[in-house]
């Protein structure tokens, strides 16, 4: 697939990094409303759901004691979240991974910039976001449908909400990527 072509590009311009397990297919929820991010852990889990936005989080942009959930429901846009050691260790072949098995989109949230606890790993990020960006428009997908973010650990969680709620807004606006429709719709 074409997607497969620009997934061994990038494995090519890999620097050694971890090679992530594709464990994100599946995802159980029920529909939700909530209010508040902090609300959503009280979700039961019922029937399997594709997530249509998959949030990519640097373990240090989050606020001191605080959790976020590991999904939530927003404007009937299903979220998953997962912790990354490093923002700079989502490399470009987990990134088109995600985005083969997401409806919408990724969205990766790195430290600002200067302000890496591990020297570079924003710096990496954002290279890696601006290449599956420039990628996605080579192969006539929206560019935008790969996002990076920048968050403060210092910063308040209600700011970290808004900076994820703002996002998974634009990506849910996308509508389903071409990734996900049927080779005969997308003839059409």
């Amino acid at each position: 697939t074409v997607v497969g072509a620009a997934m061994r590009y990038l494995t090519a311009e890999q620097h050694g990094d971890v090679q992530y397990p594709q464990r994100y297919l599946t995802y159980y929820v029920e529909e939700s409303s909530c209010a508040t991010l902090a609300e959503t852990s009280q979700v039961k889990m019922t029937e399997p759901v594709v997530p249509d936005v998959a949030v990519n989080i640097c373990e240090n942009c989050i606020p001191e004691a605080k959790h976020l959930p590991r999904q939530w429901t927003q404007d009937g846009v299903h979220v998953v979240v997962r912790e990354v050691p490093c923002s700079g260790k989502t490399d470009g072949q987990y990134l088109f991974h995600t985005l083969e098995s997401v409806k919408h989109g990724v969205c990766t949230v790195a430290c600002p910039r200067g302000e890496c606890r591990l020297a570079q790993g924003n710096h990496r990020a954002e290279l890696r976001i601006r290449t599956a960006q420039r990628l996605l428009e080579e192969i006539g997908l929206e560019p935008e449908r790969v996002e990076l973010l920048y968050s403060s650990p210092l910063g308040s969680f209600d700011d970290l909400e808004r900076l994820l709620r703002s996002s998974v807004k634009r990506l849910g606006a996308l509508g389903p990527s071409a990734l996900q429709m049927p080779l005969a719709e997308q003839r059409k």
